[in-house]
């Protein structure tokens, strides 16, 4: 989550704040609004119009920030290229770069820093200097804030007693062992479970409930332990330790819309065990 940004037309990358209120003018942004360029397409019809359509995949996302370096004073001017000299430079791996423009909300792309461009003119000389930053990412979703449900075991509600007794006492409410969650971007987006217990060894499931696909994992699940399914790569572990989860189909909550989750044990249900869903919508 990004600690710096406060407001409209920031950007942070590792630790970097540019833009308002920074003393990174930015001047012109790219491909913060822009999709990704898409590659396949389709196969000419033979003698005739046209073309077979072939699905189309988006590539990888670049992103472009043109600014100028502005200081009032020299020590605060070297002080501003040297940060921006440090905080800029090949990567092993992606890092988040978050951004915020009007009607957007905080969003983050995961990218390298492909490029660093900081030409020297006069004006150097006078605190002002401008420079450019490339990013490419691999991923070319844009994500936004993350969804968060939760929900327990389904527990039935008390009832009355009889012989009844006025005021009558329908004893605590139950609970459905439902969440619900929902897309507010533009793909698809995989949800990931974390369930805690305890539950006994006959284990959970957890079945998306539009779409009738079911999750299964048989083996118990302590008080302390956490169990993490990420639906995206399918890939469940137990405090860390991979396990095996049966399905038919990974669920997937689709673009603007939701899913209704079921959590249950497959043996004695416990009144405190949980299921914890999350999304992080992604937008084109």
């Amino acid at each position: 989550m990004s600690g710096l940004i406060t407001g409209d037309f920031q950007w942070e990358f590792d630790g970097l704040l540019m833009g308002v209120g920074t003393p990174y003018a930015v001047t012109a942004f790219k491909g913060f609004l822009d999709q990704a360029s898409v590659r396949g397409g389709g196969t000419p019809r033979a003698r005739a119009h046209g073309e077979f359509g072939e699905p189309q995949f988006a590539n990888g996302a670049v992103y472009d920030l043109d600014f100028n370096v502005v200081a009032t004073n020299a020590s605060t001017f070297t002080a501003a290229v040297l940060a921006l000299e440090a905080g800029t430079y090949p990567q092993a791996a992606t890092r988040p770069l978050w951004y915020q423009l009007p009607g957007h909300g905080l969003r983050v792309v995961n990218v390298f820093c492909a490029a660093r461009s900081m030409p020297g003119a006069q004006e150097y000389a006078f605190g002002v200097t401008k420079a450019a930053l490339q990013f490419t990412a691999p991923d070319p979703l844009k994500y936004g804030t993350t969804v968060t449900g939760s929900t327990g075991l389904p527990i039935p509600g008390g009832g009355l007693t009889y012989p009844l007794v006025y005021p009558l006492d329908y004893g605590t409410g139950g609970t459905s062992g439902r969440v619900v969650v929902s897309n507010y971007g533009t793909a698809p987006a995989s949800p990931v479970f974390t369930v805690t217990g305890p539950i006994d060894s006959a284990g959970f499931q957890v079945t998306d409930v539009e779409d009738a696909i079911t999750l299964q994992f048989t083996g118990a699940v302590g008080a302390a332990d956490v169990f993490v399914i990420d639906t995206r790569t399918g890939a469940a572990t137990l405090n860390g330790s991979t396990r095996f989860v049966s399905y038919t189909a990974l669920p997937t909550v689709p673009a603007g819309g939701a899913r209704t989750f079921a959590f249950g044990a497959l043996g004695a249900a416990s009144p405190v065990a949980a299921l914890s869903v999350s999304l992080t919508p992604g937008s084109w």
